[in-house]
C-alpha cells in the first residue's frame, strides 16, 4: 500500500524545483553575458591583428558553449592568418561538424579586415595549402579553400573545393564534411539560401 505524500512534502518539492530552475536559468544568463563579452574581445583583438588573443578568446567562447560553431569558425581565420594550417583544418572541421545551416558559420569580413586586400591574403594562404594537398591523402586545404572562397562570395571554387574535399576524408568525418559541401553546392546552383 503506498505511503500517502502530505500536501507540505509536495510543495516543498516543488519550491525545491522552482529555486533549481531560477538558478539554472541565472547560470545560463550569466553564460551568455561572458560568452558575449569574450566574443567582443575576440573580434576586438581580431582586427587589432592580435592573434593570440583573439583565439585565447574565442577558445574561451568554445568552451562556453561548445555546440556553437561560430568560435570554430572565427578560429579557423585566426588559425590561417597565424600559418597554423593544422589548427585551421581542425577548427574547421569543428566547425562544420556542429553547423545547422551555413549561416552558423558565416563572417562578415567587412567587420574582420580593414580592407578586401587583406583578407585575399588568407584566401591566397588557403589556395596554396589547397595546391599542396598530397594525392591520396584528406584534401584539408581544399577545405580551407571552399570556406575562404565561401565568405569571399566565389560560390563556384567553394563548392568544388568543397565536394573534393569530402571525397577524400576518412569515413568517420565524411557524413559531415559532404553535408557542407552539399549545402555550398545547393548555394552555388541557386537552391539554398545565398550568403548574408
Amino acid at each position: 500500500m503506498p505511503v500517502p505524500v502530505s500536501e507540505t512534502m509536495i510543495e516543498a518539492l516543488e519550491r525545491k524545483a522552482e529555486a533549481a530552475q531560477v538558478l539554472d536559468n541565472a547560470i545560463a544568463q550569466r553564460l551568455a553575458r561572458q560568452y558575449r563579452d569574450y566574443e567582443q574581445s575576440g573580434l576586438a583583438f581580431f582586427k587589432s591583428r592580435n592573434w593570440i588573443r583573439a583565439r585565447d578568446c574565442f577558445d574561451t567562447c568554445r568552451s562556453l558553449d561548445r555546440k556553437n560553431p561560430w568560435p570554430l569558425a572565427i578560429d579557423t581565420l585566426v588559425a590561417l592568418e597565424t600559418g597554423d594550417a593544422s589548427r585551421a583544418a581542425n577548427s574547421l572541421l569543428g566547425a562544420v561538424t556542429r553547423l545547422q545551416s551555413l549561416s552558423d558559420i558565416k563572417l562578415e569580413i567587412g567587420e574582420l579586415y580593414a580592407t578586401r586586400l587583406e583578407f585575399e591574403k588568407c584566401v591566397d594562404k588557403a589556395s596554396l595549402l589547397a595546391s599542396n594537398d598530397p594525392p591520396g591523402k584528406p584534401q584539408f586545404g581544399h577545405l580551407l579553400l571552399s570556406y575562404c572562397a565561401w565568405l569571399k562570395g566565389d560560390l563556384a571554387t567553394a563548392a568544388s573545393a568543397a565536394q573534393l574535399a569530402a571525397k577524400s576524408m576518412p569515413e568517420e568525418i565524411q557524413k559531415n564534411v559532404t553535408r557542407y559541401a552539399d549545402l555550398l553546392r545547393e548555394q552555388a546552383t541557386g537552391s539554398g539560401n545565398p550568403p548574408a
